[in-house]
């Protein structure tokens, strides 16, 4: 057998066993291979009487060389190697969840990231699914293994046909799950994993929603050199998730003068006596921080403590994060007492409605808040079947593309992607920007009682949330919690002589997914207001500053308003805001601090129905403009009407309480909601023409998202139309923002809160003067409302003579003025309780907002102009619609 028929044979054997290896797989990628024969060139090959052989070379001859050239047929990217890109053609949304779930993986951290993650497919699916088929999470065990994490994308996508991963505790795992996310260009959202390389290689289909590992070594170096510490022993695992980590920690400490020294560990040890021995062998470390993770870290911990080497009064312990995880960690490392440990997510107080809904679930598996890691998982679940829900089909690249496009709440707070392909990262931002959310919460808690909570440990870092008023409770010491002062806030004094002005706070919308017009006429209200005040000689012969805070309509944003504007500006009251998203959860921070509070715009029932004395409100109560929207449509003589609503603290409950209002009455409803920030409406739309028509749509989504969705509806022959009424969003009223956003939205009706120049008073022309200077048209309800929410605080602080909250908030329940709105009073308050026949919402509640609707009847037609259709008082037209196409 000669040479060339040697390695003709070999030849043969490589196709073939490529072929079967091909066929091993679900659906085999096409691979063409073709035979070329090359110039005779000398070789070295092993012969013994024709044979081959490993030990020697006998002989050289000459062969022609043949060479195997793979060449790779282009693949269409799909989304997974198996997995369908039409939903027609599946029963269920399936979607990889990695987690883990064995040692050396912190098992607990998977535990609670698989429950998590089945509350998310819950709540899904009770949703009506994704596209309409159910979810169905397939979970993978990790282990925290590299090599498990490289099986788990391939399992995912090769086997089950996922069409996304979300999820993953340890980057050990998840920086090798990556590559198989990007081989088979499947949309993958981690949750827990914190290598930088992670979304720094920039792959299209990576997104996190953890914070890298930079941004935490930032925290961590931030905390300790808080503690003026001068040397560091950082401690962690050998994992691509801890070298990076304890370099990039290395690196911020040199950055600010603190030496360290770092150990490293494998993950599953054991026996850390070496490791403890050589540390206590060096100089006694000011601070210990453990960089390993999940059970391993508990082994470290105890064993340390055991040794006498952390905490104690000269060395302080600063344990893994999954310390926050009390009853295990206390049952693991019973001598743990006054370790420190970081916590990235939210504090209780941080919760907004979807966190809470979330921790209602949650905690019927586990007594506690839910941890980082937990509301990730939750999250990410959320973020991929958004995404899919938008994309309205299973290609991975419309979902990666929906995926960049992210602007919603959920868990953690609002998510979005700032840098991707269609922004990429610039040179000065590091790399691992690229699809990483920005703003993930890094804070550091305190045990200070053997077995106690995390929820109840203290919050040491940063000094805005410390609950003890120290970074470090000492080693065997009691420290009582701080006792909040009832004054205007942390930093507000009450004698008006220690201040040179008066700062009133002020939350609007000013960038999306808030009401942008909104907020913009507001603030020019505001500082109408204030100049007013100032021209007149300020408040207690001090000028009148107001700060403004970005709220965005987003509840984190709301609560973090209150808290900066309280703690940071020190400011004695605050009033204003557009959106009851961010309302209800600033009301908690009013009611925290006991701020007096003048809600300008906010119509949750909730805001003042929860009874707290610092708040009040201006505007009216959802129920109360359920009541006006359900007597117009009633008027209309409609009997089938679809309500479409933002999916908020004031949409939600708006919808619910217009569908009660309209059932009274005899007419069926039903209600479609979307998030805030959504772009394409088609989905919906689709759905609502393929249902009943409707007599009436009326649109509840607020500020810029609903002109997307009149213009898209009016587009798609929704509505106006002879058979289907428009009731715009009250943004309407703002007529050039109308028309440029819905060119075909005439014939919409829309609601308007508040007066009708004939109803105008002196002091609402004197503002309307003023208003008209920046926008040429009678002040919208939140105008005047905004003027009004500012007069009155101004009018309460004068009237009691001091900065003292508890005198201003008496103030402004004896209210007795009148304003641009009319004559204002609080019925019902401390000096008069809710009757049991009244609702509770009207606890510090204006009882008399006007609420009219009109009607555009002309393209580009002025807000002014518009016909009055209802309440029949006020009609300029003598009907309740002009019908479609004609001309009154």
């Amino acid at each position: 057998m000669n040479g060339k028929r040697i390695f003709g044979l070999l030849v043969t054997m490589l196709i073939l066993s490529s072929i079967i290896a091909a066929c091993a797989q679900p659906t085999p990628q096409v691979i063409e291979k073709e035979v070329i024969v090359k110039e005779e060139v000398p070789v070295t090959v092993e012969v013994e009487k024709e044979r081959i052989v490993e030990k020697e070379v006998i002989q050289t001859v000459e062969v022609e060389k043949e060479v195997v050239v793979e060449k790779e047929v282009e693949v269409t990217p799909v989304a997974g190697r198996c997995a369908p890109i039409d939903p027609a053609e599946v029963d269920e949304i399936k979607i990889g969840a990695t987690v883990p779930q064995s040692a050396p993986g912190a098992i607990a951290g998977g535990r609670a990231m698989m429950t998590a993650i089945n509350i998310a497919v819950s709540q899904i699916n009770a949703d009506g699914g994704i596209l309409g088929k159910p979810v169905r999470v397939v979970f993978y065990d990790t282990a925290s293994l590299p090599e498990r994490g490289t099986a788990a994308g391939e399992y995912l996508i090769t086997q089950e046909c996922v069409v996304g991963i979300v999820g993953e505790y340890h980057s050990s795992a998840g920086v090798a799950m990556k590559e198989v996310s990007h081989k088979y260009h499947i949309p993958t959202v981690f949750a827990e994993t914190w290598n930088d390389t992670i979304t720094g290689v920039g792959y299209e289909e990576v997104f996190r929603i953890a914070p890298a590992s930079s941004m935490v070594a930032k925290a961590d170096a931030d905390y300790i050199q808080a503690l003026g510490a001068e040397f560091v022993v950082i401690f962690s695992e050998n994992t691509d998730y801890g070298v990076p980590a304890a370099e990039a920690t290395t690196e911020k400490l040199a950055e600010r003068g603190i030496e360290s020294e770092t150990y490293l560990a494998d993950k599953g040890t054991l026996d850390y006596a070496p490791i403890i021995a050589r540390i206590q062998a060096g100089p006694t470390p000011d601070v210990i921080l453990v960089l390993m993770t999940g059970e391993d870290s508990y082994n470290f911990e105890q064993q340390a403590a055991e040794a006498g080497l952390m905490p104690n009064e000269d060395t302080v312990c600063i344990a893994n994060q999954v310390a926050i995880q009390s009853d295990v960690f206390w049952e693991s490392v019973p001598d743990g007492n006054y370790c420190a440990f970081r916590k990235v997510g939210l504090v209780p107080s941080l919760a907004n409605e979807v966190t809470k809904k979330f921790e209602a679930d949650y905690r019927k598996h586990f007594d506690w808040f839910p941890e980082s890691f937990a509301l990730e998982a939750y999250d990410s679940m959320m973020l991929m079947a958004n995404a899919i829900e938008s994309a309205g089909t299973l290609d991975p690249d419309a979902i990666i593309e929906e995926l960049e496009a992210t602007d919603m709440t959920l868990a953690q707070g609002h998510y979005y992607f700032k840098y991707g392909t269609h922004n990429p990262v610039p040179a000065d931002v590091p790399d691992w920007m690229w699809h990483q959310w920005p703003d993930p919460a890094v804070l550091f808690l305190q045990y200070f009682e053997v077995g106690q909570d995390g929820d109840d440990a203290a919050v040491v870092y940063p000094e805005v949330y410390q609950t003890h008023g120290t970074f470090l409770i000492p080693y065997g010491e009691k420290v009582e919690p701080l006792v909040k002062e009832t004054i205007a806030g942390r930093c507000a004094p009450i004698d008006p002589a220690e201040v040179d002005e008066i700062k009133i706070g002020a939350p609007v919308p000013q960038s999306a997914p808030g009401a942008i017009a909104g907020g913009r006429a507001m603030m020019t209200a505001m500082n109408i207001a204030v100049q007013h005040l100032n021209d007149a000689g300020g408040v207690l012969g001090k000028p009148v500053r107001v700060v403004f805070y970005d709220t965005a309509s987003l509840p984190e944003r709301g609560t973090a308003a209150g808290e900066y504007l309280i703690t940071q500006e020190c400011v004695v009251g605050i009033v204003g805001e557009y959106h009851s998203s961010a309302g209800v959860a600033m009301k908690e921070i009013s009611h925290k601090y006991h701020i007096p509070t003048v809600f300008a715009e906010t119509w949750n029932d909730t805001i003042t129905g929860v009874g707290y004395e610092e708040v009040f409100r201006i505007a009216p109560a959802s129920s109360m403009v359920a009541k006006a929207d359900a007597d117009y449509i009633q008027a209309l003589g409609a009997e089938f009407v679809v309500i479409f609503s933002e999916n908020t603290d004031y949409g939600v409950p708006a919808a619910e309480a217009t569908t009660e209002k309209l059932a009274e009455r005899g007419i069926e409803s039903e209600t479609y909601l979307a998030d805030k920030g959504t772009l394409d409406y088609a989905p919906i739309i689709a759905r609502i023409q393929a249902g009943p028509t409707p007599d009436v749509i009326l649109v509840l989504m607020t500020g810029e998202d609903s002109y997307n969705f009149e213009q898209q509806a009016a587009e798609a022959g929704l509505m106006p139309n002879e058979d289907t009424v428009c009731i715009a969003n009250q943004v309407a009223i703002q007529s050039d923002v109308f028309w440029e956003s819905v060119p075909d939205g005439n014939y919409c009706a829309f609601r308007k809160v508040g007066l009708v120049p004939s109803l105008a008073n002196e002091v609402t022309k004197k503002f309307e003067a003023d208003y008209r200077k920046h926008f040429d048209w009678f002040p919208e309800s939140f105008a005047l409302e905004a003027y009004d929410s500012m007069m009155l605080m101004a009018n309460a602080i004068e009237s009691a003579g001091t900065l003292d909250p508890d005198a201003i908030i008496e103030e402004l329940e004896a209210t007795d003025m009148t304003l641009a709105q009319g004559h204002y009073y609080f019925k019902y308050g401390t000096h008069n309780p809710v009757p049991a026949d009244v609702p509770d919402w009207m606890w510090h509640q204006w009882p008399d907002p006007a609420v009219l609707f009109l009607q555009y009847f002309e393209v580009g037609q002025d807000g002014d102009d518009a016909a009055v259709v209802y309440p029949e008082v006020y009609q300029t037209h003598g009907t309740f619609l002009i019908p479609y196409g004609t001309t009154p």
